[in-house]
């Protein structure tokens, strides 16, 4: 349990269902009484009354047992203040948000790493997991994927070729409308979800 899970839980339990379906782009099954978030080609049930979250398939249930401390505010948080906006489809790099450049930096520095190795040394094996979790390939470095993290959260994810001189290198972009949607600190859970999703994804 994060610090402000009981209170958010309690929110979301008693907010309108059709606000939150037409802010945050996600649908409500009535059955179950569950909100229906798609993130990385996947599917998360939340349920307000039971304070769960649920995910159908084998590469969501990975993601939401490995991830759960980065997946779970996000998504709460997302249903109860996302806004009526829709991605400009324009990206702006972490450094680049309000209080960013500070934020991103230290103990909030993001895990490029085993990535760049998994580009330099594994390059099918990198667009196979891109595939498996919803990405298309975008026309930014030497190879880079858009992927949906949130409804209305789309990143990229930007690879470049290292040479005699440079090592390898890779950033994360989000759609320029991310800090409508969430605060700064779940936008560095929205990048460490995304960029681990990659190292943890089965791959069959």
């Amino acid at each position: 349990m994060y610090p402000g899970e009981p209170e958010a839980w309690e929110k979301l339990a008693n907010i309108n269902v059709q606000d939150v379906v037409a802010r945050a782009g996600v649908r409500f099954d009535e059955n179950n009484y569950c909100y229906e978030v798609d993130s990385l080609n996947q599917v998360f049930h939340v349920y307000p009354q039971r304070k769960i979250i649920e995910a159908g398939e084998p590469i969501g249930r990975v993601l939401l047992t490995r991830l759960s401390h980065f997946l779970k505010p996000v998504l709460l948080n997302y249903l109860l203040h996302a806004k009526k906006v829709s991605p400009a489809e324009e990206y702006v790099t972490p450094s680049s948000l309000k209080g960013g450049e500070t934020f991103f930096s230290g103990s909030h520095e993001l895990p490029f790493q085993g990535l760049i190795k998994m580009f330099d040394l594994e390059n099918e094996k990198l667009e196979r997991v891109a595939r498996r979790l919803g990405a298309v390939e975008v026309a930014f470095g030497d190879l880079s994927f858009k992927l949906l993290a949130l409804p209305k959260v789309p990143v990229v994810v930007v690879f470049w070729k290292g040479d005699e001189e440079f090592s390898s290198q890779a950033k994360i972009m989000y759609d320029r409308t991310v800090e409508i949607h969430l605060p700064l600190d779940l936008t560095w859970s929205v990048a460490m979800y995304t960029l681990l999703a990659f190292l943890i994804c089965p791959e069959e």
